[in-house]
């Protein structure tokens, strides 16, 4: 399923297999260059604003893709699932490597650009696949249930790739949420932007352990998957009926 669906993807184009390699980089590239133009404002405690947003738009596309993928899971394949008999979670499974895949892609440019700017961040440049791997879980997590959902709603699936479109700029990945008042409150205090901001701090400034980031992050993304795997199951059986 991940090469059919992945590696086979842009067979019969002419840049045939370079496309796995450009897709991924169209976002960095394109915000980048919005930021180059002054969009976006200044760089960040001195750090090279490139290194900035490409580190946040790495974690928050692992995020976001997993999300948007897993949530149109059983709709998108339902002839699949109902033809064949192919697990979900298998099937599932085949879009969690594709992201993955964008995600190495992403932070090798990553650090490519470190070495570039030469920006000394040490082993902890390396843990932006830790992270990511924890969002993707989280996105994994959030879309699975409400793959169920979308089953019976099938707008939620159009409604997730709207809400993760304008998530991106409340996420912390152009900048830090400093603004007061009860909205703002909310969205510092969401997992996406905590995750995406405590890893920030520990790779580039160091000021947070490693121990206890990688245990807090960790912990709850893993809770969450079982939480949702729990839920999942459970009502499985109900869309199969609906299927």
């Amino acid at each position: 399923l991940y090469v059919k669906n992945y590696i086979s993807r842009y067979a019969g184009t002419a840049l045939g297999k370079l496309w796995l390699l450009m897709m991924p980089l169209v976002p960095i590239v394109l915000y980048n260059v919005l930021q180059i133009s002054g969009l976006f404002g200044d760089s960040e405690g001195g750090l090279p604003r490139s290194i900035f947003l490409t580190y946040g738009l790495t974690l928050y596309y692992s995020f976001s893709q997993t999300l948007g993928s897993i949530s149109g899971l059983i709709i998108n394949n339902q002839g699949v699932i109902v033809s064949s008999g192919i697990s979900k979670i298998l099937l599932s499974f085949s879009e969690v490597l594709s992201v993955g895949s964008d995600l190495v892609i992403r932070s090798i440019v990553f650090w490519l650009l470190l070495e570039f700017m030469d920006v000394e961040v040490g082993f902890r440049g390396f843990s932006i696949l830790m992270w990511g791997f924890f969002l993707m879980i989280l996105g994994y997590s959030v879309g699975l249930v409400i793959s169920l959902f979308a089953v019976i709603y099938r707008d939620l699936v159009n409604f997730i790739q709207i809400v993760s479109f304008y998530l991106l700029f409340a996420s912390g990945v152009f900048s830090p949420i400093d603004g007061d008042g009860i909205v703002w409150d909310i969205l510092r205090s969401s997992p996406l932007y905590q995750i995406i901001e405590k890893t920030r701090s520990y790779v580039f400034d160091n000021t947070l352990y490693f121990e206890q980031t990688f245990m807090i992050i960790g912990g709850c993304c893993f809770l969450t998957l079982i939480g949702s795997l729990t839920i999942y199951y459970r009502g499985e059986r109900y869309i199969n009926k609906i299927l």
